[in-house]
């Protein structure tokens, strides 16, 4: 059989061709979201990197850093459903799931054949609070994650602009969190830290980047210097630590 690689790309190859065609039309899209790192060969990922704008599952990614870095670094989605995760490949105290969120990674909650795997009459509902209380989700965190869902779906323009607001595609600071619940300050945090990889990432391509790395260790002791001192001026008695000298 041919590999799976290959698959996918001749998949891709006459989705684009279909689509060109469907566009030139008026007609609308497809988008190719498939299965991936869930199972298999790393090969898997790193084809699905290059040919999909996101993709089910993932979960593999965790022992593939330097993929989960380029990832990251192009928001490719992850619609990720633990509760199939648990009964097939991973349970959901192993799932990476949270630390792929925490990292800032495009990630979501799905479903994944629910008359196998699911309890209740709405699936996506019981991933959704199994999630929040196996990963100690805060509610800011779940309104991130049904955002990114809106992001990475295949709805209607009008749709999007509806649950998330007409500017949403504009940037981080048209997040508009009286629709979304995001704060703005997630979202910045988020932008603020995705934009700084990337600028680090240009900076090594150029050859500048062992200069950087300096640069930035020296200035993150000057700010922790400068944050302990400010700790220590708002002490009447500076408390006890575990150890001797761990400030």
């Amino acid at each position: 059989n041919p590999s799976y690689w290959w698959q996918l790309y001749y998949l891709w190859a006459n989705l684009e061709v279909l689509n060109t065609l469907r566009a030139a039309r008026g007609m609308n899209t497809f988008a190719f979201r498939p299965h991936a790192g869930e199972t298999g060969d790393p090969m898997h990922l790193a084809c699905t990197y290059m040919l999909c704008a996101s993709i089910n599952h993932g979960i593999n990614l965790d022992m593939q850093v330097s993929l989960q870095y380029l990832y990251y670094l192009d928001q490719v989605g992850l619609s990720i459903s633990p509760l199939s995760n648990n009964f097939l490949f991973r349970k959901i105290g192993e799932n990476p799931f949270p630390k792929f969120f925490r990292r800032g990674m495009n990630v979501t909650l799905s479903t994944d054949d629910p008359l196998l795997f699911h309890m209740s009459d709405d699936a996506l509902l019981e991933e959704y609070s199994v999630a929040r209380a196996s990963f100690d989700l805060s509610m800011t965190d779940m309104m991130e994650l049904a955002r990114n869902s809106v992001r990475q779906s295949g709805f209607e323009e009008s749709f999007k602009k509806k649950w998330l607001g007409k500017d949403y595609w504009k940037g981080v600071t048209f997040c508009d969190e009286h629709i979304t619940h995001v704060p703005l300050v997630r979202a910045k945090f988020r932008a603020e830290h995705l934009a700084i990889e990337h600028m680090l990432v240009h900076l090594i391509a150029a050859g500048k980047g062992q200069k950087v790395l300096e640069q930035m260790k020296v200035q993150f002791g000057l700010a922790r210097d400068a944050h302990r001192n400010v700790l220590f001026d708002n002490f009447d008695q500076v408390p006890s630590f575990p150890e001797q000298g761990q400030l």
